[in-house]
């Protein structure tokens, strides 16, 4: 593309209320053109524009600027560039129009196809009959780069430099400055080669814009080429063959025999100037005068359309006219809305905000579960064209409703959006209202729904409070290895592998590990393949942390050394202790022994006498206890609750609506009550006096204590979840969770 621009920042030295931006320099193919043409706003309402600037140099082209201001701001006809404003003045000449590019630039810089090519040709030749017929004048020259496109995909004719009424122009600029026109003697007929202009009289002056319609055509299929000579342009190359004998008729070098524009035109009407795209841009003329149904068949026919629109037709001239059949028309909401979402998004910011924006704001509001399934499915193209504002303030209310619809595609729709919701979400709303409604999600009954909640955890993970983050993962991920869905657990363990930066080594020692370990042991090979892979991951940052950690080797080994020795001592006092105790009293407590035991009868009973303080079994009918774990009913949001950050204060008020039995926050359990031990008495005959030393302590018999290991500070149990769900894996997936 030989598509230039360079900025101004202002127009100095000018009063028209316009401000000038971007200029367009002519492609290096073209002749030079009189004008210079800037993209320009107007200043008092920002509308875009075109402007076109002539400074007078006091030369012929100065008299061909002003023939085609004074023309082009008179023929208003179809198909002609929208003037806005002239301005003329001894320094300098404008013509205000529309927004427009030439067309010569857009068809370099976008994919073209036949349809496309003879829509372009459609345009220019009705144009130009308007022209010649409606407006009794010689267009004079055509070429690709005084035919333009508006931004709404519209082809509009400029290019006035020559033009010439045929019945009252008192200056003729045809016949007497068009020799001054540059690039005016390339492609001219033969007879203008041999006569000149002056061969014209009277109506046969529409023969020359016949011929310059055919070097137009052949052109335009030839990838744009300029440069080309008569005998090729007469031959068609790259011309479509149904319009090979028309295009014939208008390039004769004959004179006489040379077809008009007009029988052009209409000889093209039903054949190769007839295609879809050609029947909805002429629809489109008559479009407030057609009947609902009319508009809604004309609306459906786009999308086969679609790829044959030239640019910007879709977005600038289809969308207002859906925008606004989307507020006439409520009860075919649904179906507009989902046409203005799939075309606009596309727009420049401006113009999104004033068309789109207020159209998806109100959509939110309304109770139509199509229309929200709409919003959410499309929420990827437009989110970028909403401010943070719009969303925090003015969507996001109506957008949580979806989280509790009774409709489990409205659901699962809503935790997908999470994605893109998110950073356009306020602290708040972020780490306390959303995280509440993933609590829930993440106990839906549909399988499907609390997978995507556990992918959708993972992925916002970067955007969550810092303080609170690693108590938030860990439990949301934690309840998702119980989940019986396959594809939960797997979700679970991949996104604990992605968020390993937010753990630190003490909380991965205290938390992380024990959520994982159990998934070790998991029924299904692919979540132990998977959790085996997380444990590795997750130890591998406590080894790195350990080995920076000091180590003291010689404290280290005389602790060893003093804990041996003692253990020693202890072994050698107890031995003889209990040696003076058993030979007090006779050398043996069981009944059976004899009295004068021999030493190795004596060394031999030595399991006898620990065997003699067994627990016997309670006898039938006695009654023991048994404590239950006492089991908190909460959900994952409720370790957030507890959280000394501000920003998450107050959260877990909802906690009976989700799955009650999640498996944390267990109570301390109570110690199983152990049944006395039973001694048999010796009989009185049988047992030796024994005098007690007035030095020793009687010792106090009462009932033997255990202490609960859960009655520890710090130590929890865990039971069994009661989830029971059964749903069969749907193989189906739809891969939103791919990318772990």
């Amino acid at each position: 593309m030989n598509f230039l621009s360079k900025t101004l920042s202002s127009f100095t030295g000018s009063s028209i209320p316009y401000t000038l931006g971007d200029e367009h320099l002519t492609d290096a193919s073209l002749p030079q053109s009189v004008w210079r043409m800037f993209d320009g706003v107007k200043k008092d309402d920002s509308t875009p524009c075109t402007v076109f600037q002539r400074d007078r140099d006091g030369s012929e082209l100065d008299a061909l600027a002003l023939n085609s201001l004074r023309k082009i701001r008179s023929l208003r006809l179809p198909g002609v560039l929208k003037v806005l404003d002239t301005f003329e003045t001894d320094s300098t000449l404008h013509i205000i129009t529309e927004r427009a590019m030439p067309l010569i630039d857009v068809i370099r810089t976008v994919e073209t196809t036949d349809s496309m090519l003879q829509l372009i040709v459609f345009s220019v030749t009705k144009a130009v009959k308007f022209v010649n017929v409606e407006g009794s004048s010689v267009l004079g020259h055509l070429n690709l780069g005084s035919v333009f496109i508006t931004q709404g995909g519209e082809i509009k004719l400029g290019g006035f430099e020559v033009c010439t009424h045929l019945q009252s122009d008192p200056n003729q600029p045809l016949y007497r400055s068009s020799r001054a026109l540059p690039g005016f003697a390339d492609n001219v007929p033969p007879e203008v080669e041999t006569s000149g202009v002056d061969v014209y009289r009277g109506n046969s002056a529409y023969k020359l814009d016949s011929w310059r319609l055919g070097a137009f055509i052949y052109s335009l299929f030839n990838d744009c080429t300029l440069n080309f000579s008569k005998d090729e342009m007469i031959k068609g190359k790259g011309i479509p063959k149904n319009m090979i004998p028309a295009y014939k008729k208008i390039t004769s070098t004959s004179i006489t025999a040379r077809a008009t524009v007009e029988q052009f035109l209409k000889n093209g009407q039903n054949t190769y100037l007839n295609n879809e795209i050609i029947d909805i841009y002429q629809e489109l003329e008559e479009f407030g005068l057609k009947t609902e149904d009319e508009k809604i068949r004309l609306f459906e026919s786009l999308e086969s359309v679609k790829d044959d629109a030239p640019p910007g037709f879709l977005e600038y001239r289809i969308v207002p006219e859906l925008v606004s059949f989307f507020t006439q028309s409520p009860q075919q909401g649904a179906f507009a809305l989902k046409l203005i979402l799939s075309y606009g998004e596309n727009l420049n910011k401006e113009a999104f905000s004033k068309l789109i924006k207020p159209i998806i704001i109100k959509a939110f509001t309304l109770p139509d579960r199509q229309i929200r399934m709409l919003l959410l499915g499309f929420l990827p193209k437009y989110i970028d064209h909403l401010d943070k504002s719009d969303v925090s303030d003015r969507i996001f209310t109506q957008y949580t409703t979806g989280f509790s619809d009774s409709n489990a595609a409205i659901r699962e729709e809503s935790v997908k959006a999470v994605l893109y919701m998110a950073p356009k979400l306020s602290e708040r709303q972020l780490n306390n209202d959303l995280l509440r409604f993933l609590a829930k999600t993440q106990a839906d009954e549909k399988q499907e729904i609390r997978c995507n909640t556990t992918i959708c955890i993972g992925k916002i993970a970067e955007t969550l409070n810092k303080s609170s983050r690693p108590t938030v993962l860990a439990t949301a991920f934690s309840k998702a290895l119980k989940d019986p869905f396959i594809h939960s657990r797997l979700a679970a363990l991949m996104a604990l592998t992605s968020s390993i930066e937010y753990f630190t080594p003490e909380i991965i020692s205290n938390k992380i590990l024990t959520v994982i370990a159990p998934s070790l042991l998991d029924k299904s090979s692919k979540v132990r393949d998977e959790a085996q892979k997380a444990f590795d991951l997750f130890f591998q940052k406590i080894k790195q942390e350990a080995a920076k950690l000091p180590i003291d080797q010689d404290t280290a080994d005389d602790t060893v050394d003093e804990v041996s020795a003692n253990m020693q001592n202890f072994g050698i006092s107890f031995t003889n202790t209990f040696s003076k105790i058993t030979s007090n009293l006779g050398g043996s407590l069981n009944p059976q022994a004899s009295l004068s035991p021999s030493p190795q009868d004596s060394r031999a009973g030595t399991p006898q006498v620990v065997d003699s303080f067994k627990r016997e079994i309670p006898p039938a009918g006695m009654k023991t206890t048994t404590v239950k774990p006492k089991i908190d009913h909460s959900s994952w949001a409720d370790e957030i609750e507890n959280d000394d950050d501000d920003d998450v204060d107050g959260w877990g008020q909802d906690d009976d609506e989700i799955e009650a039995d999640d498996g944390w926050g267990f109570g301390a359990t109570e110690a199983k009550s152990v049944a006395k031990p039973k001694t048999v008495p010796v009989s009185k005959s049988m047992a030796p006096k024994v005098t007690r030393l007035a030095t020793e302590t009687k010792p106090k018999l009462g009932k033997t204590t255990t202490s609960s290991g859960a009655a520890k500070k710090g130590l929890q149990l865990k039971a069994k979840s009661k989830l029971n769900i059964k749903m069969e894996v749907d193989d189906d997936e739809d891969g939103w969770g791919d990318g772990w």
